[in-house]
């Protein structure tokens, strides 16, 4: 008997944090996944500063992505960037989701997450490309993850975007006709 073939993901990034945070949330609502994908451009900043140019940047690749003609289950697009939410001062880590099934209407998540130090922000553009690019040179991080070095190792940006993942694709299964 020959094992079922699991539903493939393609996605517009080669960004194992991201595939895995994909991976993690699919499983989360019973479908277990195969991961691909292929780095496409945003068309806006490296780091976007805000959720208007976060959600640009994810339209942009989700296109991009879409116009390859690569066959899957299900276009997943996941843009990550900063806010800053009205009547706050602070400024946030944010995430654009965009999950597609093939033949479907594509569902679009938005999440806040962790509020980032002044002291940190000042560093992006001005001497670090990125945030994720901040943490590998400053504190030798092997992934594209800061949020571990401003919350005393409580919170990932793998399990902040597994989160906006999980909740964006709950919405889509029950936008689906039964």
């Amino acid at each position: 008997m020959s094992e079922q073939q699991k539903p493939l993901v393609y996605m517009s990034t080669e960004s194992e944090l991201k595939h895995a945070a994909v991976t993690s949330a699919m499983e989360r609502v019973g479908i277990s996944v195969d991961v691909n994908g292929t780095k496409v451009a945003s068309g806006v900043d490296e780091q976007p500063m805000t959720m208007d140019e976060t959600y640009q940047g994810a339209m942009n690749r989700h296109r991009a992505l879409r116009a390859l003609g690569n066959t899957a289950d299900y276009y997943v697009t996941i843009e990550s960037g900063m806010a800053q939410p009205h009547h706050t001062a602070g400024t946030y880590g944010c995430n654009v989701i965009i999950i597609e099934p093939t033949g479907g209407e594509p569902q679009v998540g938005f999440a806040i997450d962790v509020e980032f130090p002044q002291a940190v922000l000042d560093m992006v553009p001005s001497q670090y490309s990125d945030y994720g690019t901040w943490a590998k040179q400053v504190h030798g991080a092997t992934e594209k993850d800061p949020y571990p070095y401003f919350t005393d190792g409580h919170v990932t940006r793998r399990k902040t975007i597994e989160d906006a993942v999980f909740n964006t694709v709950i919405r889509l299964m029950n936008t689906q006709p039964k």
